[in-house]
């Protein structure tokens, strides 16, 4: 199978910090998009999910950074205004799911969280294959639309 490109803009895909740190970014006007390499597939993604500890919370005036870690690296979730006071009923170490969009502000890539809720255990085995079986997925689906659409076009 030759390299597949999947555009999904609208969907909170599962992922690692260090793809998103590692990921490649590409900015369209004010959004900015992450491209992840999984097998032969790039996957471009605009929100993103996903599991961490909370390692470090710094409060501004305008906004409230909390460091986010998983066992691959750690990024910022920065909540401005009305976000920054969600944020500040988090503590650290405490294990979260952040679902959100890469923003990118000069060469720095952080979070802004649309949910981020508190979780009671961490399962990351669990993470790892839902990750897994999510992207095979996406790419039995997409494939299968491909052909679908191909054969149509053949038909009509």
């Amino acid at each position: 199978m030759s390299s597949l490109s999947i555009e999904l803009p609208t969907v909170y895909f599962k992922v690692s910090i260090d793809e998103i740190i590692q990921g490649e970014k590409e900015k369209r006007g004010f959004r900015t998009y992450l491209s992840i390499k999984w097998s032969n597939v790039t996957f471009k993604v605009r929100k993103v999910r996903f599991i961490g500890r909370v390692a470090d919370i710094v409060s501004r005036d305008k906004f409230t950074d909390l460091l986010v870690i998983d066992e691959t690296g750690g990024i910022i979730v920065r909540g401005w205004d009305e976000k920054s006071n969600i944020l500040n009923k988090f503590s650290i170490n405490d294990l979260v799911e952040v679902f959100g969009t890469i923003r990118m502000f000069g060469e720095e890539v952080y979070i802004n969280p649309i949910i981020i809720k508190r979780l009671l255990k961490d399962n990351s085995e669990k993470r790892k294959k839902e990750i897994e079986e999510n992207r095979k997925y996406i790419i039995g689906f997409y494939t299968s639309e491909k052909l679908n659409a191909k054969a149509q076009q053949k038909e009509g």
